[in-house]
């Protein structure tokens, strides 16, 4: 890899890095004080900077996005090894490292430490995988995860879930309370 170094200098400089370079055998770029070329056996050679280190957290994904360390429902855009931008996930859900996309907190696997999710409303109180009907529809039910939304599912026509069999059923087989079947709910 090649890299261009553009040194711009006057008369008056000229002169004055030949003084020190008789002294130090280098020259610097102006204004960085970074080493651009040395007296080596006689000639001048160009030294290359390496450039700018990489952020730690964008080691692994210079071109890409990276969880945030302290809040999994955060991640960062990284472009040529430096954070360039925080995104949030929707409310409740997780960035998911290995997808590179939110998820549920649920689908992140076994042992994946997730801080900073906030808990779904309909899922806080429910410990682990909990299947529970949604209050405001007799014929969705999530699976919570420890306060999280796992999934939410929609019965397919004509079955409505049952809070007994925790399964979706027919409509005859199911007492939706006070949760409203699908005929009942106004669509827009």
């Amino acid at each position: 890899m090649k890299t261009k170094v553009k040194l711009q200098m006057n008369m008056s400089v000229v002169k004055l890095c030949f003084t020190v370079l008789v002294v130090a055998s280098v020259v610097t770029m102006p204004g960085t004080g970074k080493p651009a070329y040395q007296w080596v056996e006689g000639k001048w050679e160009l030294m290359l900077d390496p450039g700018p280190r990489l952020d730690p957290l964008c080691e692994k994904n210079p071109n890409g996005t990276v969880a945030d360390p302290d809040n999994c429902s955060y991640y960062y855009m990284c472009f040529k090894g430096k954070r360039r931008a925080r995104f949030a996930c929707p409310w409740s859900l997780a960035f998911n490292p290995e997808t590179e996309k939110c998820d549920y907190p649920g689908a992140l696997g076994e042992g994946y430490d997730c801080r900073g999710v906030t808990p779904h409303p309909y899922c806080r109180s429910f410990g682990a995988n909990v299947i529970v009907g949604h209050p405001g529809r007799c014929d969705v039910y999530f699976t919570c995860h420890l306060g999280h939304l796992f999934s939410r599912v929609q019965c397919g026509p004509g079955l409505l879930f049952n809070d007994y069999t925790l399964f979706c059923d027919s409509a005859s087989q199911v007492d939706c309370g006070t949760r409203p079947r699908p005929e009942q709910l106004e669509l827009p």
